[in-house]
């Protein structure tokens, strides 16, 4: 690899809507979703078909997002394009969903780029939909679920939010109070998201969780005003997680609230808006610190300025420290060898700078004991390995590559269980990637 860092080639939400806003995108991700389903028909039923199946489903997102929000004026809805294109949206949707239900993988993959293409759409929350899905699936295992209805809940509470995708950004991060029309707007998430995963017929408990977790247990919910044990279970679990998360994540409108100031508020809704029996679930959870690794990625950040520049200056501070260590050929090969030394001094200046804990890692992508890699598999593996840590990383943290065959990922604002964590995603999202036959990861931190 030259002296110099790289960044993984990934195509970023920001740069999506930055090309959606022009006439000339939108009409070329019509032709590509129509094409893609032309050439998906002729497939059969095989892999190809599902991956084109796919990108149609997600270009069909694109497309909705690019015609109907944004060509308005003054931010006016318009009732014909709106109620064309979530019919559009469920009937292309459908198409796709009943493809990849065959593939638990590719369902899989589908399930988690639709919720980070959710979470994208506002600033302030990114990661809320991994954030719910990683509290219910806690309260899954407290409850006593089977693995497979853990696995269910957790599925289902990362698409919670997917009928967001039909609600413009200038609603999703108005500052200030809706109107009217916009607050239907946002509500309606409910009954489109449950339109859209109607057919998922692999994960048949999501659209109810979509549908209804925003109702109340006292029936003053929408979309449809139902109560107590007509709320489906898992849509009365996602409702406690999702409430909590919303109110401790930073918002347009004001910061995230503390934890104890969250557990009186949820309290007033006992009865009310939460089941009792979930919220003493949830709230028994909270008191032991079992949630602390998971709303710890919050990451709030306590410096001046937004956190983009925050994480635009994390990344080139990464990057200067790497290019360092590449031009001074310091191997990486311990926590006490002199290049892990010097990293240590930086990420101590920057935790005094910023007045927080920062958490350093070095990956290292390691060839499997006799077997042979070519340099262009080699290339592959470390490519995948940079884009298991950027997604795995986003909102949290920044990564760069820092030799041949190792990445530096700097995490903010971190306690050890959140590391922990984070890194399983890593691996987690590198093994679907490349074959665990041919290569493996190792790491220790700084």
């Amino acid at each position: 690899m030259a002296n110099q860092t790289q960044q993984p080639d990934v195509e970023s939400v920001e740069r999506f809507r930055e090309t959606s806003r022009t006439l000339t995108a939108s009409m070329l991700a019509l032709v590509v979703m129509i094409a893609a389903l032309a050439v998906s028909e002729l497939l059969a039923e095989g892999f190809g078909a599902r991956v084109l199946t796919v990108l149609s489903l997600l270009t069909s997102i694109l497309l909705g997002y690019i015609i109907l929000f944004q060509q308005r004026r003054n931010d006016q809805f318009h009732d014909t394009y709106s109620s064309f294109y979530k019919s559009e949206l469920s009937r292309r949707s459908g198409i796709a969903i009943r493809r990849i239900n065959s593939s638990d993988e590719l369902t899989s993959q589908v399930i988690e780029t639709l919720a980070d293409a959710i979470d994208a759409k506002d600033e302030y929350t990114t990661g809320h939909s991994y954030r719910v899905s990683e509290y219910a699936r806690l309260m899954g295992e407290a409850l006593g679920f089977s693995s497979a209805e853990v696995e269910a809940l957790r599925r289902e509470a990362l698409l919670h939010d997917v009928g967001k995708i039909g609600i413009p950004d200038s609603v999703i991060n108005k500052v200030g109070r809706l109107t009217e029309q916009e607050a239907k707007a946002v509500q309606s998430h409910t009954t489109l998201g449950g339109d859209i995963l109607s057919k998922l017929v692999s994960l048949p408990g999501a659209s109810a969780v979509a549908r209804y977790h925003h109702e109340r247990f006292d029936g003053g919910g929408y979309p449809s005003g139902v109560k107590g044990s007509a709320i489906p279970a898992h849509a009365r679990i996602v409702a406690v997680a999702d409430s909590f998360d919303a109110m401790y994540s930073d918002r347009t409108f004001r910061k995230g609230l503390p934890p104890d100031v969250i557990r009186g508020e949820l309290e007033k809704g006992r009865g009310t808006q939460f089941d009792p029996m979930y919220l003493d679930v949830f709230l028994d959870l909270l008191a032991k610190g079992k949630l602390d690794p998971v709303f710890s990625l919050s990451s709030r950040m306590r410096i001046e300025g937004t956190q983009a520049e925050f994480r635009v200056k994390l990344q080139e501070q990464l990057e200067e420290e790497a290019r360092e260590i590449i031009n001074a050929k310091m191997p990486l090969t311990s926590a006490s060898c002199d290049a892990a030394t010097r990293l240590k001094s930086a990420k101590s200046a920057l935790a005094l700078k910023y007045s927080q804990r920062f958490g350093l890692v070095v990956i290292t992508l390691v060839p499997k004991e006799g077997v042979t890699i070519s340099k262009t598999e080699q290339q592959q593996a470390l490519a995948a390995t940079g884009f298991a840590a950027k997604n795995a990383l986003e909102g949290v943290g920044v990564c760069s590559y820092c030799s041949g065959n190792q990445l530096l990922a700097l995490l903010y604002d971190t306690s050890d269980s959140s590391v922990d964590m984070l890194l399983q995603r890593v691996y987690l999202d590198f093994f679907r990637l490349v074959d665990n036959r041919r290569f493996d990861l190792t790491h220790f931190e700084i």
